[in-house]
């Protein structure tokens, strides 16, 4: 135990939570959704947000502190997780985890249209067009590749979103930063079975995001609710539809 608590500090944190995952007998697995667990780097249980923490929360994992692994590498046995739960992450610290969702539980029966996918997703940004794609198919949402036609789309009725503090703050702060005309698409509220269009949040920075919301109106005929890609993140971390 000295050893491995030792090498705990020394290594790096991946190398560290490999081998004490393997001395307990679990593989530490690569790409989500096959693991159980995610081991979370954490300050005052937040984790930061990463892409396989997101993952973790969406496909019902726990998601525990590296002191579950030594912990439990001292008694010989893996310990339960709640005392080792990560409270949530911290770019949404007004949301606590309530424990583990059922997996395709949090966008089930919901329908998510990720918008100009093959452009602009994958140009810079942190995560690429397939990692969204695990994270809407694990959260369980039918993925739509084409937009039916605005004359087809049901006017929708103007609902103010529920809020609650420090909820949707992320794509808050995106939305006041657009032009008064656009902000509307991005007030509907979502509803089952409606397509959700989801835009890069990288794509309404700059001068170019004036053309892509054009493009989102005319595509959509501004009738479809519109969120951008915080939203989805702080769904995910709020283990909540917000």
């Amino acid at each position: 135990t000295a050893r491995l608590r030792r090498a705990a500090k020394q290594l790096p944190v991946p190398a560290a939570i490999h081998t004490t995952a393997d001395r307990l007998g679990a593989a530490a697995a690569g790409q989500p959704p096959v693991f159980t667990h995610v081991v979370a780097a954490a300050k005052d249980a937040r984790a930061t947000r990463t892409f396989k923490y997101l993952a973790g929360v969406v496909a019902g994992a726990h998601v525990v502190s590296a002191d579950w692994l030594l912990a439990s590498a001292k008694r010989g046995e893996l310990l339960p997780e709640p005392q080792f739960a990560i409270a949530g992450d911290s770019a949404l610290p007004g949301c606590a985890l309530a424990g583990c969702r059922r997996v395709g539980e949090l966008l089930g029966r919901h329908r998510v249209h990720l918008w100009d996918a093959k452009h602009a997703w994958d140009a810079g940004a942190a995560h690429s067009r397939d990692d969204l794609v695990r994270l809407v198919r694990a959260a369980g949402a039918e993925l739509v590749d084409e937009l039916p036609e605005p004359a087809a789309l049901e006017p929708e009725p103007r609902a103010e979103a529920k809020r609650g503090p420090g909820l949707r703050a992320s794509m808050e702060r995106e939305v006041a930063r657009m032009p008064a005309k656009y902000r509307p698409m991005f007030e509907l509220p979502v509803r089952q079975g409606q397509i959700i269009v989801l835009v890069d949040s990288a794509a309404l920075k700059g001068a170019r995001s004036s053309v892509v919301l054009g493009a989102v109106a005319a595509a959509t005929g501004g009738r479809l609710p519109c969120r951008t890609k915080s939203w989805l993140f702080d769904c995910i971390s709020a283990n909540q539809l917000l």
